[in-house]
């Protein structure tokens, strides 16, 4: 498997990328949310920079409804749609797939919907959910292997089970959400105060952190 980081920015950021996450397995992407600015970053890094095949993309995975999430997954739909005869599947658990029935109803002749099951084995790859604490529902996302596994948080703060969640898995890549913005009164994402009370330094020093608008690794990473 490899994964690359399509953005980085948080909710309110108009110069960054919205947060996103290309996932390669063989001859297919799954693409982690697909926020207001996501659309326009997979064109320029497929038809400007070569850095990706949008022809390999088959499933669009979100993990929650904000539009930082799913602000441009309609149009992105109907460029795969219609520009290359792509039936995209769009894959949530639980209340997001409810959600998504609703707000994608007028397009399903162009998408097939999948409201996912923990442990689920869809083309090959294991999916779990990780249930999150945001201010909606939300859920992040375990793609495992044989052997590795990518684990994306989705927005949360930094919960308590997290670290035996991720010790399941013994080759991974983590990324969880994280904001500079340290104020627990009205924090809706990871902030240092509560990842310090929560996480080790030792796991800590293992994740990627993203959604805080900063420089990330814009590479394929492999494992």
């Amino acid at each position: 498997m490899r994964v690359k980081q399509i953005g980085n920015g948080g909710a309110f950021d108009f110069e960054s990328v919205n947060s996103s996450f290309l996932i390669e397995e063989g001859s297919e992407y799954i693409l982690f949310d697909c926020g207001y600015s996501v659309y326009a970053e997979l064109r320029k890094l497929n038809d400007y920079h070569d850095e990706i095949d949008i022809k390999m993309l088959r499933n669009v995975y979100i993990s929650h409804m904000d539009d930082d999430h799913v602000g441009s997954l309609k149009t992105l739909i109907f460029y795969m749609y219609f520009m290359h005869n792509i039936k995209l599947n769009i894959l949530s658990f639980n209340e997001v797939a409810d959600e998504l029935n609703l707000y994608l109803k007028d397009m399903k002749k162009y998408i097939d919907l999948h409201k996912l099951s923990n442990g689920i084995i869809y083309n090959g790859l294991k999916l779990d959910s990780i249930k999150t604490s945001h201010h909606v529902e939300c859920y992040g996302l375990i793609v495992s292997d044989n052997k590795n596994s990518i684990i994306i948080s989705g927005d949360t703060k930094a919960l308590v089970n997290f670290p035996e969640i991720v010790s399941r898995y013994e080759n991974k890549i983590i990324f969880h959400d994280f904001s500079e913005w340290d104020n627990e009164d009205q924090q809706v994402h990871a902030c240092r105060t509560d990842v310090d009370r929560y996480y080790s330094e030792e796991l800590q020093e293992n994740i990627i952190w993203y959604h805080n608008n900063k420089d990330f690794n814009k590479k394929w990473r492999t494992i």
